[in-house]
C-alpha cells in the first residue's frame, strides 16, 4: 500500500480553545485533576469537523481492555495533543465515554548540535503535572517497565490505554525509529487486552485518523502504522522495529 504523505499544511495550525485554558493552567500548577474527555471533546470541537477526518473507529471494541498503538504526531505549529484529542474523542464517543489512559514521558529530550540529548527547560516540572491532571501515566528514561506496570489496573478494569512508541520525538515529518526492544515490551500489555493501531498524518490541510482492526501483538500494530506513514527522510525502511 501507497504511504500517504505526512508533511503539515499551513492551513492546519489549530489553537487550544481559549474557555479551558486558564483553568487548565491553574489545574495543572496546583495538582488538580481534570475530565480529559470533556477537555478534548473541546478541543475535537476547536479542531473543526472539516479538518479531521476519523476512519476504522467500529474497529475499536465496545467494552474490554484495549491497548492503542499510535505514531506521534507532532511538528511546527501541530502539538501532538491534537492526534491525542481526536483519538481520545473518538474512543469516548464509540464507548459511551470512556477515557484513553496515555503514556507521556516525564521531559522532553530534543537534539543539540553534534547528536547530543538536552532536556528543553521546564518539561520535567510541566509534564508529570499535565499527567497528573489528565490521568495520564508518566514514563522515566530507562524505567519503561516500571510505566508498564502501572497500566496493568487500568486494563484489568476494562480501561483504555495509549502508547506512543516512537517516545517524545517530534514527528509530523513521519515515523521515527522506535527504541529498541519497546514493541516488545508492550506485548507484556497485549497479553491483557485487545491491541488497535491507529495512524495519524496530515494532507489536504486536514487530519487523518485511522483506527486499524485488531492486531496478534505490538509488532503487527506497528507494522500497520508503517504501511500508512511514510518514515522521516533519514530513516531507511528497515530502520523501525518490527
Amino acid at each position: 500500500m501507497e504511504r500517504m504523505r505526512t508533511r503539515p499544511s499551513s492551513t492546519l495550525h489549530p489553537h487550544i480553545p481559549w474557555r479551558i485554558v486558564p483553568s487548565l493552567g491553574v489545574d495543572v500548577f496546583l495538582g488538580r485533576e481534570r475530565d480529559l474527555v470533556a477537555d478534548t471533546r473541546a478541543m475535537r470541537h476547536a479542531l473543526g469537523r472539516e479538518r479531521l477526518v476519523l476512519s476504522g473507529v467500529a474497529n475499536l471494541p465496545k467494552a474490554g481492555a484495549v491497548v492503542l498503538v499510535a505514531n506521534h504526531l507532532q511538528g511546527p505549529g501541530l502539538w501532538i495533543g491534537w492526534a491525542a484529542a481526536a483519538i481520545t474523542d473518538a474512543v469516548a464517543r464509540w464507548r459511551g465515554g470512556d477515557t484513553v489512559h496515555w503514556t507521556v514521558s516525564t521531559g522532553y529530550d530534543r537534539e543539540t548540535v553534534g547528536g547530543a540529548k538536552k532536556l528543553m527547560p521546564l518539561t520535567n516540572w510541566a509534564f508529570p503535572r499535565v499527567a497528573h491532571a489528565w490521568g495520564m501515566v508518566t514514563v522515566e528514561p530507562g524505567r519503561a517497565g516500571s510505566a508498564l506496570r502501572k497500566l496493568v489496573p487500568v486494563l484489568d478494569t476494562g480501561g483504555v490505554v495509549g502508547i506512543f512508541p516512537e517516545g517524545a520525538v517530534q514527528g509530523v515529518d513521519g515515523l521515527h525509529p522506535v527504541p529498541p526492544g519497546t514493541l516488545r515490551a508492550l506485548d507484556f500489555l497485549a497479553r491483557r487486552a485487545a491491541v488497535v493501531p491507529v495512524a495519524s498524518t496530515v494532507h489536504d490541510g486536514r487530519m487523518h485518523v485511522q483506527f486499524g482492526p485488531n492486531a496478534s501483538s505490538a509488532s503487527d500494530a506497528w507494522r500497520f502504522v508503517q504501511a500508512r506513514v511514510r518514515a522521516v527522510p533519514s530513516v531507511a525502511d528497515g530502520g523501525n522495529e518490527s
